[in-house]
């Protein structure tokens, strides 16, 4: 224990911060116990009193439920998944908002999902063969078929928005994640990169057009699915750098380096498949695949 002051203030502003929901009730559910931590609040498993199912409870910090661009950001996730409406997209079986709780309490109540994020996954078992990426690139690419066809991009692919579900058929299913930052599009443009607190993506998959605020439709999606792709089958992403300014100009201006394939057997990446990968890639959306059925095709 430390007897630095501001030491301690940080401690308890850091559990001001926090809801302790464990072994109490939100409606029909008892939270069990937290099952994950992220940077805007927490994740529960939960149990209906009655039923007995289980789902997962996702949690605004309380400082954000004060915030009404974030609760804004946070109703939208669970808005545009019931949009779509998908076996590859997590279901949102509720939202509620209580400002009368002390803390105010925002939640949205969730399917809950046994297996892991891909990049858990990766980090064990990267990289993976050529097949095996494949099968969930094409999961994936069915579920932003379903997500483009109602014009919602999802804005922030990556690894960690895939679930990989636990199957006894060893052949991956997934459950695309975190629609937070997803919008309609058409002539929207990505937010400015210097709008301050503002989240448009993660650096490292983010589309040219997105870090040149430019207007942004399903190739963006494509985009970054062609970087969890490479990354996959490479065991890194194409672009990554000291700071987020050095990724950005390596997006805009450097070509990704070609796929190792000195491992041969299963482990080979077919130059077909590189091929298609770098189409993805391309800087030029006009050049990429135009569609994510157009993707799952090829």
């Amino acid at each position: 224990m430390t007897d630095d002051p501001n030491s301690q203030k940080e401690t308890i502003q850091t559990r001001r911060l926090e809801h302790e929901l464990e072994g109490k009730e939100l409606g029909n559910y008892k939270v069990l116990h937290r099952i994950g931590r992220g940077g805007m609040g927490d994740i529960y498993l939960a149990m209906h009193t009655r039923l007995g199912g289980q789902v997962a409870v996702k949690v605004l910090r309380p400082d954000l439920a004060l915030r009404q661009d974030v609760v804004e950001r946070f109703f939208n996730e669970a808005r545009a998944v019931n949009q779509i409406g998908h076996p590859n997209i997590v279901n949102i079986i509720d939202f509620v908002e209580l400002y009368d709780h002390s803390p105010p309490l925002v939640y949205m109540i969730m399917e809950f999902l046994q297996g892991r994020d891909l990049s858990s996954y990766l980090h064990l078992h990267s990289p993976l063969p050529p097949g095996e990426a494949v099968n969930i690139t094409l999961e994936v690419a069915k579920a932003l078929v379903a997500v483009h066809a109602v014009q919602i991009l999802h804005r922030d692919l990556k690894p960690e928005n895939i679930f990989l579900l636990d199957t006894e058929e060893g052949v991956h299913r997934i459950k695309l994640l975190d629609f937070g930052v997803a919008r309609a599009y058409g002539d929207q443009r990505a937010q400015p990169l210097t709008d301050p607190g503002s989240t448009i993506g993660t650096p490292e998959y983010m589309a040219p057009e997105q870090v040149s605020a430019g207007p942004l439709d399903a190739r963006t999606d494509i985009y970054a699915l062609g970087i969890v792709l490479y990354e996959m089958l490479s065991g890194d992403v194409p672009f990554s750098a000291g700071s987020i300014g050095e990724i950005f100009v390596k997006v805009l201006n450097d070509l990704p380096k070609h796929i190792s394939s000195e491992m041969g057997g299963d482990s080979a990446v077919d130059i077909r498949l590189e091929a298609l990968v770098f189409r993805c890639l391309l800087k030029d959306p006009a050049l990429r695949f135009q569609s994510a059925k157009d993707l799952h095709a090829a």
